[in-house]
């Protein structure tokens, strides 16, 4: 069938499809390379970050922060907002029919802190039989005094 992807494993063949690995929930990571922003002598406050999602209506998420190559990273977790759906008239075998207004995009802002010369910043969630991409990071920052 069109836009199908098959895998093949140790079980045979398989269809990808659900958002989820064979009915278990499963985690994204997402990290980006180390940001000097053009100059790695001074020193960088991050200020705030925001991401636009697409999808994962209630998930919860984690960005993470970590400065100068440190493998410690600082977590901010954050909740996508709830997609609601609308009720309209009656269906059919007379039960009420719910609509929703497509796949939610949701643009989610944390207060961060912390500084360093370089910056990396990361994105956790738990995939659980719904879809969730990043559209687009913005990274929020003041540059301070020279190292």
């Amino acid at each position: 069938a069109n836009n199908t992807l098959y895998f093949t494993g140790i079980d045979g063949m398989s269809r990808y499809y659900g958002y989820s690995d064979n009915g278990d929930s499963y985690t994204i990571k997402y990290y980006t390379n180390y940001f000097d922003f053009g100059d790695s002598t001074k020193q960088k406050f991050l200020k705030r970050l925001s991401t636009t999602l697409i999808g994962g209506s209630g998930q919860d998420i984690v960005l993470k922060v970590g400065y100068d190559y440190d493998d410690s990273y600082r977590s901010f977790p954050i909740e996508i907002a709830t997609q609601a759906n609308a009720e309209y008239g009656i269906a059919e075998y007379n039960t009420t029919a719910e609509y929703t207004v497509g796949t939610l995009s949701d643009t989610v802002r944390a207060p961060v802190g912390g500084s360093g010369g370089v910056l990396q910043v990361g994105f956790e969630a738990t995939i659980n039989g719904s879809q969730l991409s990043i559209q687009k990071l913005d990274i929020y920052t003041k540059e301070g005094r020279v190292y």
